[in-house]
């Protein structure tokens, strides 16, 4: 235990340098407390905020709880044996909104805020593809045009369709071949409402036909794009909620790793 003080002791020297800080820490000799305390500091000084005890609440209550709430959904209710319907043609075949969101993996959510996915669409919409040519019409301009556009398709988007299971895939794959490992699914379009701020988010789903719809995996998308955006962290497993700064030297880097690894063997030991 002697070499574990001494070595906790080198890390906060080096966490407490780059913090700049004379922060003398918590009053207590215990690995985990004091690894905790550093780490939480750390993530502190780069506008993050650690929430504790939330890391299994349910997600739908930690996004209501900072005001966000599904404003609608489509298909609106809960069906374990949904089997949507096919039509003989696509209605949106040339949509550019359908055309990107139908290539989310099956069992999969994507959630996107507003600006985000306007910016996608006008990315893939102006690259040339051989099987889709996009209206460019049907990209909207703004939020407000975006919602109004989903507004008025997300019927048509829950029709049923073919999507690649991603646990499946093998980059360099033939049409033929992504065909083989495509399954009938459905996408479930909701939008979701910060009513304090007014933010909106989107969030697409493709579900197996006649498989159980989850809420709650759904919700759980949604609640990892909020605490991306509002900088909340909920596990101290990984400093780098972001990535690894480029700006941090290796020192302070591995000082940080070591501290998450002192505090996980401290607990399960």
């Amino acid at each position: 235990m002697q070499y574990l003080y001494a070595r906790i002791e080198e890390l906060v020297v080096v966490v407490k340098d780059r913090l700049g800080t004379d922060d003398p820490g918590p009053e207590t000799q215990d690995p985990w407390e004091i690894s905790s305390y550093w780490l939480i500091r750390y993530l502190e000084s780069r506008g993050y905020t650690y929430s504790v005890g939330t890391l299994f609440k349910n997600p739908r209550i930690k996004l209501a709880e900072r005001g966000w709430f599904r404003k609608w959904r489509v298909p609106s209710m809960i069906d374990p044996n949904r089997r949507p319907p096919k039509p003989k043609e696509d209605p949106l075949r040339e949509d550019a909104v359908a055309g990107v969101l139908r290539g989310i993996y099956i069992d999969k959510t994507l959630v996107y805020t507003p600006e985000e996915l306007i910016s996608e669409l006008s990315i893939k919409a102006g690259r040339k593809n051989r099987r889709w040519e996009p209206d460019p019409a049907t990209v909207p301009e703004n939020p407000k045009g975006l919602y109004e556009h989903l507004l008025r398709i997300a019927p048509a988007l829950q029709c049923r369709r073919w999507f690649l299971d991603e646990e499946l895939l093998d980059w360099g794959m033939s049409y033929e071949e992504y065909m083989e490992i495509s399954v009938p699914g459905y996408i479930r379009t909701e939008y979701w409402e910060n009513v304090k701020t007014g933010e909106g988010l989107w969030a697409f789903t493709a579900f197996r036909t006649r498989r159980r719809e989850s809420d709650r995996a759904v919700n759980s998308y949604v609640w990892g794009k909020v605490a991306a955006r509002e900088k909340i962290v909920e596990d101290l497993l990984d400093p780098f909620p972001d990535g690894i700064e480029p700006y941090e030297d290796a020192e302070f880097r591995n000082a940080l790793i070591d501290l998450c690894l002192i505090r996980t063997m401290s607990r399960s030991g």
